[in-house]
């Protein structure tokens, strides 16, 4: 495998993909000549991953229904703040000095 593939690579692909190694080599590891890293390091790092992903996730839908609660209630606002504007247009009969802002 190239290391320029994994940067096309998402985040689960590579979760897959460091679990699969990890199995594959479990049983070979006393036969390797010493390993650039420990399996349990490679299982470690993919389930950090995992575990940050699962966060991020999350957050990305708390976010999301935060962001539609806010829209919900900025549209309440604004109905209010319409029709009060126009019942102030409609009872000032256009007099400005009726109700002035700042």
């Amino acid at each position: 495998m190239k290391t320029s593939s994994l940067s096309g690579m998402s985040i689960r692909q590579k979760i897959q993909l460091a679990r699969l190694i990890s199995s594959k080599l479990k049983p070979h590891l006393k036969s390797l000549p010493q390993p650039p890293f420990t399996n349990s390091a490679l299982q470690e790092a993919s389930d950090q991953l995992q575990q940050a992903y699962n966060e991020a996730q999350l957050a990305r839908l708390e976010s999301m229904e935060k962001a539609a609660r806010q829209n919900k209630v900025e549209d309440a606002l604004d109905f209010l703040l319409l029709h009060t504007s126009l019942y102030l247009d409609r009872i000032s009969d256009g007099e400005a000095t009726l109700l002035q802002i700042g």
